[in-house]
Formats: structure tokens, sequence, C-alpha cells
């Protein structure tokens, strides 16, 4: 089911709310009303599976609200579940409820304390583990995009072995790590042999799988084949609005195979009951919105819709490809007009990547060198690596905000807040 994510603003005030996430982001939505003096009344929290108390509430079983109608004007559902939760909803016949938009109000309408506060409970309430692991099934890209960092990898080859993967699998399992991402930091996955035979083993076992691939080796086939393998999320890597456009920026891609893999795509998902989610994430090497804006016209015209399309001004890759804006204070260049006066902590921490040799290092796709490597998935547990000196050295830089002694992180342009419709959750 379709959902449009409401601000905080909506939450009607003097209401009586019941709050739909007895976790991190509702206890932040209940501490946030309470302190902007709204007149809010928090009568409970709801969970979907067991009742019990928190944050100083009674938490009742969604099935159990519907006798409890007197108590409450509206539910806010506030959780990364949110599609769960809304359709339990619309099983019981409840209908008076919204889904709290997470981006918007935690990057927008929480100060920065407030946001490094609410980061710092998620990785506490999970050891430090991360959320996602990215998973470098290619070190070898067929492409030297503009954006990229490709000029300062020290390698671009190999692939990644059975034995790696399978240890990944295992050790994310055991952690309760549900998501993997079939991308990393530099490479192309689809380029592995057994890219899509990986995803599809991925799902069997029960992990939420997302793909980032350029496209570029895609075949109807490989479509066919990746669509049956259960994935859930696949993003496109595409910018621009023409021919010239998207081969300066994408170079060595051929523009009209890329559309045609597109507009393949959206074919084959309208035929399908349950089809994942899809959309088209692209980066461009410029600040000019009118860049932005026919790019995002263009998609449009391929019959995508909004949600569909994520395409986005390039960021500075870790002070690795330098154009844009210089700012002293923070020694990098960077296309995003960010504010620089207080560090916010990165979500990319909490998104790991396990590199084609086995070597385990956080930031996800932009830890392209292995800056601050926390060990090696055959050697190391992840539960060892997510308490290591270095892993919990860089929290605490965010923490702190003494950014300086964090070499990983220290010139990325990400740690800071850049204004509303800049960047997309």
């Amino acid at each position: 089911m379709k959902l449009r994510k409401q601000p905080v603003e909506a939450i009607p005030t003097q209401a009586r709310i019941a709050i739909y996430g007895a976790g991190c982001l509702g206890f932040m939505l209940k501490k946030y009303l309470e302190n902007s003096q709204r007149g809010n009344v928090f009568p409970f929290f709801i969970d979907s599976f067991k009742a019990g108390e928190f944050a100083g509430l009674n938490v009742v079983k969604a099935e159990d609200v519907l006798n409890l109608s007197d108590e409450y004007d509206l539910i806010v559902i506030a959780s990364q579940f949110y599609e769960e939760m809304a359709e339990t909803l619309c099983r019981l016949g409840l209908k008076k409820y919204i889904v709290l938009d997470d981006h918007y109000f935690l990057n927008y309408v929480l100060s920065t304390e407030e946001f490094n506060s609410f980061q710092l409970k998620l990785m506490k309430d999970k050891d430090y583990l991360p959320t996602i692991v990215l998973l470098q099934l290619s070190a070898l890209c067929n492409l030297k995009c503009k954006m990229c960092s490709h000029e300062k990898w020290d390698s671009s080859s190999g692939f990644m072995e059975e034995d790696v993967f399978f240890e990944t699998l295992k050790q994310c399992k055991v952690n309760g790590i549900r998501e993997i991402h079939f991308y990393g930091p530099r490479g192309e996955p689809l380029l592995h042999p057994k890219g899509i035979e990986f995803i599809k083993f991925a799902y069997d076992e029960g992990f939420r799988t997302t793909l980032i691939t350029n496209a570029t080796v895609l075949t109807d086939r490989k479509i066919d084949a990746l669509l049956d393998s259960g994935i859930s999320e696949i993003g496109i890597s595409f910018g621009g609005y023409d021919k010239e456009t998207y081969e300066s920026v994408y170079v060595g891609a051929k523009f009209e195979h890329v559309v045609d893999v597109i507009r393949n795509f959206k074919s084959k998902l309208s035929k399908m009951e349950n089809p994942p989610l899809f959309s088209v994430r692209g980066v461009l090497s410029s600040d000019d919105t009118s860049v932005l804006e026919r790019s995002r016209e263009f998609l449009r015209g391929l019959s995508l819709t909004s949600e569909e399309i994520v395409v986005e001004i390039a960021r500075n890759w870790r002070g690795a490809v330098e154009f844009g804006v210089y700012h002293p204070r923070r020694k990098f260049y960077t296309l995003m007009p960010i504010d620089d006066s207080q560090v916010r902590f990165c979500t990319h921490v909490r998104r790991w990547c396990v590199y084609v040799d086995g070597d385990v290092a956080p930031c996800g796709c932009l830890n392209y060198d292995k800056t601050l490597k926390l060990g090696n998935i055959m050697t190391d547990s992840l539960t060892d690596l997510a308490k290591s000196k270095i892993h919990l050295g860089i929290i605490d830089s965010f923490c702190s905000g003494d950014i300086e002694k964090n070499k990983l992180c220290r010139k990325c342009d990400f740690p800071y807040k850049v204004p509303f419709g800049y960047e997309r959750p």
C-alpha cells in the first residue's frame, strides 16, 4: 500500500496521541511534542506484538486498541516498519492514523544535539552493530563516472569468493542484521558472475536485499532473473536528461541502453503482483538546479513516479573529489550548501561494508580506501568489531563534535545539515 508520510506539524495540538512504535523514534517524538508545549496527551504506546511498559507509559498490543477508541484522538505511526503497521491498522478497521515523516522529523525538526542523541541511542540499543551490511561483490567497475573517486582507487579488480559471502550472511543472521545491500564503495556488483545467484540465496535465507547497479550489463534475461530472485529493492544509477548530459557523467556507459533498461523494468514491474521497490538513483556533478530539475523531468517522462526518482547533487566522497565551494573551517570542497558550524552524527556509520577480500569497515559505500578498517569477516566476529577501539572512537568523534581526529570522516560533507529539499531519505 502506498502511504504519504506527514510532517510533525500535521499532528494536531491539544490532541490525545497514541504513538504506534515503542522504540527510539516513538520516544523522540513523545519527548519533542512534550517539550514543544503543544498540549498533547499520550495515553499509551502501541506495539504489534506485545504489551508492557515503555518511557513511563503502558504499551498495548495493536489488536487491543479496538477497545480503547475513547482514549485517543489520533494514532501516529513512528517506526521504520510503518508499512506493516499501517496494514495492521487497516486490517483492524482503525482509520484514525497518520505516518510520521521520520526523515523530515529527524533531520529538520530535531536540533543537532537531539539528533545525535537519537543516533547514539539507536547504536547502543543494537550493541553498536550495523543495521545494514553492504557486500562489495566486485571491485571491478566498467565505468569512470565523473562524480566517483575512481582515480583514488588502489585497485580495480577482484570478485568476492563464496566463503566470504556465506560467512558474512552467517554472522549477519546470528546478530539479527536482516538487511543486505549488494553494492559497495567501488565496483559494479552485476559484473560478478554469481551476483544474481547470491541475491537469491540471501533472499532464501530471509534477508531483505537491495541492489544498486549502473545497469550497463543488464539484458532482458538478466532482468527476469533479478525480478525472480526475491529482491526487495532495485536502484539504477542514472543522471542527466539526454545523451550528452548522461554520458559526460557516467563515462563509458551508453545512454540509449540504460534508458531501454529503465523502460523494460517499468513494463515488467507493472505486471507483477508484488513487485520490488524500484528507483533511479543518480548524482550530478553540478550544483545547477536547472540541470537537476531537467533530469527529474526526463525521468518523469519515462513514467517514473516522484518516489522512484532520487537524482541529487553529488557529495564529495570524503574529500576525494574536489569540486564546488571550499570550506576553510573543514578544509574540503563540496557542492552541497552545508552548515559546517555543527557536526551531526552520520548515519553511514551504521552501514558497514564487507569488501571482496573479507575486510570490514564502516561507512558503507563511501569508504573506498578502507580507511579505519575494523577487521576481516573470516577471522573476526561482528560483535567484537562493533565494540573495537576504532569503531567506538568514530562514534565518540560525532558525539563530542571533534571530528578532526576522525580521519575517516573529517573531510566528508555528509555530517552536516543541508537545507530541506537538497537530499532524499
